[in-house]
């Protein structure tokens, strides 16, 4: 399937399944409500129990909300039963997820530290020059005056690690872009195992489809500036951070559905001609 057709395909998805969209919601609502009660703690018992709730709750959301999302995408679903489908999903993805997200915060921490030793031979220590940054930031007016009259050398100096640490960072997300998809495919493994199965899988996908799985990765960029400038004008409305908000939540459905969407009409490893696997879901007809 073209990206055209997959993009075209997942606005009708979204559109079809609020359902994605309200427990993405309670999911922001509660997340900030633990995180706000954690900066708050007084002791530190309370504030690493607290945190060990924002983690459970964190990776259930992730198996149960992206189980829902590869079950809708995998045959064209319209879900009527998507909390059965959500709480199911939990049970079976939770164990993967929680350790593919060890996984990725150890590679992109691994990636930014490797890069942070090699900008120190390059470009040099930051941290005096970023430090005034931060105090100069505070007014807007000697920010801009401070940027101005900075030289060539600390100019270097910071687009340097700005450019270095953007562009590996883009790269790790690049790879594993489809890593949730690879993840929650049925896989005859060890459940500890079936992450770093998974990964293998991620890598094999993209850099057999690198032209296409590329382009899809730069149309997202191409779709978060769109945002972005949707931020600025929106920000001169009376309710223009409301409407923002709701902007923002189904952005960032849609780029989930269209990652996975992508990766299911386009992964042929377990055979091309999916089979329905879930009845609480309902297919899409071509002309809905």
């Amino acid at each position: 399937m073209t990206i055209i057709k997959t993009i075209k395909q997942s606005f009708k998805v979204v559109g079809l399944n609020p359902s994605l969209a309200l427990f993405f919601i309670l999911f922001l609502l509660t997340f900030n409500f633990l995180l706000a009660y954690i900066l708050m703690a007084k002791t530190i018992i309370v504030a690493l129990l607290l945190s060990f709730c924002a983690f459970l709750l964190l990776i259930s959301f992730f198996s149960g909300w992206l189980g829902l999302i590869k079950n809708i995408a995998k045959n064209d679903y319209v879900c009527e039963k998507p909390f059965a489908t959500f709480l199911e999903e939990i049970g079976k993805n939770i164990i993967p997820i929680a350790i593919a997200l060890f996984v990725y915060f150890f590679v992109m921490l691994s990636v930014i530290l490797l890069t942070g030793e090699v900008n120190f031979k390059i470009f040099g220590n930051p941290d005096a020059i970023f430090q005034e940054i931060m105090v100069k930031a505070q007014s807007p007016t000697v920010f801009s005056e401070y940027i101005k009259n900075l030289t060539y050398e600390q100019k270097f100096l910071i687009y340097g690690w700005q450019l270095t640490i953007f562009f590996m960072t883009s790269v790790v997300n690049y790879l594993f872009m489809f890593y949730p998809c690879a993840l929650l495919d049925k896989i005859d493994t060890n459940v500890f195992l079936k992450p770093f199965i998974a990964l293998k899988k991620t890598f094999v996908f993209t850099f057999k489809n690198f032209a296409k799985t590329l382009g899809l990765y730069l149309l997202t960029g191409v779709f978060s500036i769109v945002l972005m400038f949707a931020k600025q004008l929106l920000s001169t409305l009376k309710f223009g951070g409301i409407i923002f908000l709701f902007l923002y939540i189904y952005f960032v459905i849609f780029i989930v559905v269209l990652i996975f969407n992508y990766y299911e009409k386009n992964n042929c490893s377990d055979g091309c001609d999916s089979i329905r696997e879930n009845d609480n879901c309902d297919k899409i007809s071509e002309e809905a």
